[in-house]
């Protein structure tokens, strides 16, 4: 049985992208653990891209690409949080169902989002979907 390295390297990407963007404020989930882990895969995925650990197949550069996303995503999530904690004094608010820092009833009032957080929170799920889709261009 063959790996299928395209669709594998999509579902890390996602995983790791959802994992860290669902996570952002819970006790655990620190800079330094955000890091450990990205750039992690960014060296592993560099490796890859530069035919360090598999130059045969052509599929495990697409998958490599896609290691590479947590660590471009968690820069851009990093940007958005000093940018808010620089305007707001705090961190944005995560507009996505799911979130805990929203209210998900029919006719919830969010009156503490600012548009800010609904933009930061809609680029960071852009990014985390088109990201590994780049890879395949």
């Amino acid at each position: 049985m063959e790996i299928n390295f395209i669709a594998f390297g999509i579902g890390v990407s996602l995983g790791v992208n959802f994992l860290l963007l669902y996570t952002r404020k819970h006790k655990w989930s620190n800079d330094f653990l955000r890091w450990l882990i990205t750039v992690t895969l960014l060296l592993i995925g560099l490796l890859g891209i530069f035919g360090f650990l598999n130059d045969l197949n052509k599929d495990f550069t697409i998958f490599s690409w896609c290691l590479t996303t947590p660590f471009i995503y968690n820069c851009v999530d990093r940007i958005f949080k000093k940018i808010s904690q620089m305007c707001y004094d705090r961190d944005f608010y995560l507009w996505l169902d799911g979130s805990s820092e929203v209210d998900e009833s029919i006719f919830g009032k969010n009156t503490h989002l600012n548009i800010w957080d609904k933009v930061f929170s809609m680029v960071l799920l852009f990014l985390i979907l088109f990201l590994p889709l780049i890879g395949l261009i």
